[in-house]
């Protein structure tokens, strides 16, 4: 990977070092990038002390050692620039690896795309997920850009999520309150907690009914581990097709739940971005039966 720029006024006389925290790198990657990288000042070898004057080239070269195994597999790119894609992801495709898959992955297939755009750049999940769960997923295409969001622009993260739940919602809307926590004696499993449970909060509004199910709009205001299955299936009423938290598989074969709107000011250029995915074909037929 690299980074290179071309000395200003304002910053003559300051070290290499220091402009690494102007360009906003974190303290954790300005250690890695001084153990790391080599530094070149108008394409000569030079140390992290050295002070450039205005014009001045500078490039910063190191290897990145959480590149990913590339995987081809077909993208749906909705979003795209030098440091963010937005990536329309299937229900079943898993963002990370896991013991059981090592290679078949999102941020695979995301590495495949980014090695053909021939920056040596890597994929960073800025959310997450679920693997049964299709929709908009943001990744950053290099750890500096992660740093970033996270830092500027994760506040003003917004996600609109769409579901089917089992049963038919009396009430028009509801705000949904409870702190979560991890189920005892599971690694994957959450449950409702009053006592140790991190708070968390999910608004749901009801878009339409259908003979035994209901159509929401779910907005997580928190980013808790299966926040949206936990919070439904504790109100009564479970995602379809969600097994783990109650629902079943009569209507569709996985949890009916699709990330469908994302939006956030990005962290370089300050402008709004918002991104939409319409419902996969499972959940659209489910949809034609509402009314």
């Amino acid at each position: 990977m690299q980074d290179q720029w071309i000395i200003t006024e304002d910053c003559a006389g300051h070290t290499i070092s220091e402009m690494l925290r102007r360009r906003k790198y974190s303290l954790t990657q300005r250690r890695r990038l001084r153990r790391l990288a080599t530094v070149y000042l108008n394409d000569e070898v030079a140390a992290f002390h050295t002070r450039p004057q205005a014009g001045d080239n500078v490039r910063l070269v190191w290897d990145n050692p959480a590149r990913h195994e590339p995987w081809e597999y077909p993208l749906d790119i909705r979003y795209e620039d030098a440091d963010f894609l937005i990536i329309n992801k299937p229900a079943g495709l898993l963002v990370h690896a896991t013991v059981t898959e090592r290679a078949h992955t999102l941020l695979h297939a995301a590495q495949a795309y980014l090695d053909r755009r021939g920056n040596g750049e890597t994929p960073h999940p800025v959310h997450r997920l679920d693997r049964r769960t299709s929709g908009l997923l943001l990744l950053a295409t290099n750890a500096k850009a992660q740093y970033n969001f996270n830092r500027y622009s994760m506040p003003t993260l917004w996600r609109r999520y769409f579901a089917f739940l089992h049963g038919r919602l009396p009430a028009p809307y509801a705000e949904l309150a409870w702190p979560l926590a991890r189920k005892p004696g599971s690694i994957i499993e959450r449950r409702v907690d009053l006592q140790q449970g991190k708070p968390a909060r999910t608004c749901l509004e009801r878009l339409g009914l259908g003979a035994a199910y209901s159509y929401v709009s779910l907005l997580p205001e928190t980013g808790r581990t299966h926040q949206l299955r936990v919070h439904c299936a504790h109100l009564g009423y479970p995602l379809l097709g969600d097994t783990l938290y109650g629902g079943d598989t009569k209507y569709i074969a996985r949890q009916a739940l699709h990330a469908g709107e994302l939006q956030f000011i990005h962290p370089y250029t300050r402008k709004a971005v918002r991104v939409t995915a319409s419902l996969p074909a499972d959940m659209q037929a489910l949809l034609a039966a509402t009314r």
